[in-house]
């Protein structure tokens, strides 16, 4: 819905989703109204903007929650739905088609808040194995910066950097006021990337701050801070043909997955 000559868009939607589940023997189906809400507004035409949306959320357990991998992730068939409310709001510069050396920026901040019900994590149960389960009452609040810009039609940059908390909501006084799992407080990447009509060469860092991989945000379980640079560089000597080289891990960083397992340190590949 467009209004003041297209400088407000007002975007409802309305989602109904019925689903059936069948397994061991039974049937079940359930059914879920989702309203949601959005809103832009350009308060600078073609420059600086806000923007906000809130609205309902319902998930369903994934097949890999509900029945596992056969490896590092055991199923759980008692998974209940995920529901959660969600608010953001938004506020930004952007302009494309300058002359000159910039001729693309973008610039915005975000802060968004999250309630759930019955929020399905990943929990390690054993030293190398991990189980879905569900939390009765979490939060997730935070804030969320973005950039880019585009230099002589060759070059352009991205970055996006989040800081956020999440905490555990529940009735158990143990886990209380503690982190999530697997939430780290700061995520961060950034990008540059140069390129012509023959090729291109990127560099990508990234960074995930130290976060906890079980409810009770044991030392045992403590993950540290994880920085990975990695570089990519691509050939097309014709339109059909692109060949490509890249180095990930580029430091040879030592990390570990959700479940504990040492990840590959520097790695070349080439196609």
């Amino acid at each position: 819905i467009s209004i003041l000559e297209g400088r407000v868009l007002f975007i409802p939607r309305v989602r109904y989703e019925i689903r059936s589940d069948r397994f061991d023997g039974t049937s079940k189906t359930s059914s879920s109204f989702e309203p949601q809400a959005g809103i832009l507004a350009w308060v600078l035409p073609d420059l600086l903007y806000a923007k906000a949306s809130a609205g309902e959320c319902r998930r369903a357990p994934s097949f890999a929650e509900l029945f596992g991998d056969k490896g590092t992730v055991r199923g759980n068939r008692n998974l209940r739905d995920e529901r959660s409310r969600t608010a953001d709001a938004a506020v930004g510069i952007s302009r494309s088609g300058l002359d000159g050396a910039l001729t693309s920026f973008g610039i915005e901040y975000a802060f968004f808040s999250t309630k759930m019900k019955n929020l399905i994590i990943f929990i390690q149960n054993s030293q190398y194995t991990m189980v879905a389960d569900n939390i009765s009452a979490a939060s997730v609040t935070g804030h969320e910066f973005t950039a880019r810009a585009a230099f002589f039609d060759h070059a352009e940059f991205t970055a996006n950097a989040t800081v956020q908390s999440a905490k555990d909501e529940s009735d158990i006084a143990y886990y209380r006021g503690n982190y999530l799992p697997h939430r780290p407080l700061f995520e961060g990447n950034a990008n540059v990337r140069l390129f012509t009509a023959w090729g291109s060469l990127a560099y990508e860092f990234s960074c995930a701050g130290a976060n906890f991989r079980d409810r009770a945000n044991s030392d045992a379980l403590y993950v540290r801070k994880r920085v990975y640079h990695s570089v990519t560089a691509a050939w097309m000597p014709r339109w059909d043909l692109t060949v490509t080289a890249a180095v990930k891990t580029a430091a040879d960083s030592r990390t570990e997955d959700v479940a504990g397992y040492p990840l590959p340190g520097r790695s070349f590949t080439c196609g």
